[in-house]
């Protein structure tokens, strides 16, 4: 018998994403328009965004996609084998969302310009603060999942280190390094950096609280459209 081939890195996460803006169930595993891996990888998105690899268990992932158990070995070769196949399907989700202001980081090198770069700083960390997203609840699940990650560390934090953390930490830092006209260099670049984006983690992970501390009834878009407003300022302020 054929060993059945790898499931394609399949746009799963930004399917889920669409998913939630058709106003489908947000734990709804895929339904059965869907194939066997796109189904699974859904489910395990939910499920693991819920807990951890170790306390889900196949069972839960393969009722939630309404599949036969033994289709998660058949697919990905086990639990572990799905896992990473998440966090792969993670790193290119995330990825494709920044893709455009990457493009504009290029074009800025090949033109520098303090005022582009720090145009796109406050772009990227409105994006980040997730002034623009707070309605995907794909944000959510993947989240928790990175979180996590960052605070048990290991393999797999290595391999979301390798493939985004480091690259997306080099992109703030060059951004700091041309918005202050070269005055950050190196290492007061990367700290800059690092201090900049740790202030949007508020916004990024912890919306709950933040609507309670600030007394509003949700975080929508006029409330995003203060957090723009500060968030700009601050950076204003230190490029000036």
């Amino acid at each position: 018998m054929t060993a059945p081939a790898r499931p394609p890195i399949i746009r799963v996460l930004t399917l889920f994403a669409d998913m939630h803006k058709n106003a489908l169930k947000q734990y709804y595993g895929g339904g059965k328009e869907f194939d066997a891996p796109t189904r699974i990888l859904l489910a395990a998105l939910v499920e693991f965004g819920k807990d951890s690899p170790n306390s889900v268990g196949t069972r839960e992932i393969a009722r939630r996609a309404e599949i036969n158990i033994s289709a998660i070995s058949y697919y990905f070769g086990g639990k572990s084998g799905l896992y990473d196949t998440l966090i792969s399907q993670i790193i290119e989700f995330i990825r494709d969302a920044e893709a455009d202001f990457k493009r504009r980081m290029d074009a800025l090198k090949k033109d520098p310009s303090k005022e582009g770069a720090k145009n796109l700083l406050k772009d990227y960390m409105f994006w980040r603060a997730g002034a623009e997203s707070q309605k995907d609840e794909i944000f959510k699940h993947v989240e928790s999942i990175m979180m996590r990650e960052e605070f048990y560390g290991g393999k797999t934090l290595d391999k979301i280190y390798k493939n985004l953390v480091e690259p997306n930490d080099k992109f703030v830092a060059g951004l700091v390094e041309m918005a202050s006209g070269g005055k950050m260099r190196g290492d007061d670049a990367k700290i800059a950096a690092m201090i900049i984006t740790g202030q949007t983690m508020r916004f990024e992970i912890s919306k709950r609280t933040l609507v309670k501390t600030m007394g509003w009834k949700a975080f929508r878009e006029r409330e995003a459209g203060k957090v723009r407003a500060v968030l700009g300022g601050i950076i204003d302020k230190i490029f000036s």
